[in-house]
């Protein structure tokens, strides 16, 4: 059995997904425009994030919390 070390767990949750940048980036991604894309980083649990004035979020996670939103 390995030893999971700082570095062996570092390297098993690296995300290898790059982030969307952007409002108009993200707002591609689900068919919206930017103050949809807003309206929706302002819901509680959102995966869009606003860091230094820059909009991101990860595909991945955006499409999973839509389908969630969609079916509550």
């Amino acid at each position: 059995m390995t030893t999971l070390t700082a570095q062996t767990f570092d390297a098993m949750t690296r995300r290898r997904e790059k982030p969307v940048w952007t409002i108009e980036a993200i707002g591609n991604i689900i068919g919206v425009g930017p103050d949809f894309v807003r309206t929706l980083a302002a819901i509680e649990g959102s995966p869009i994030h606003q860091v230094g004035g820059r909009w991101f979020c990860y595909e991945s996670e955006l499409i999973e919390w839509m389908k969630g939103q969609r079916a509550a």
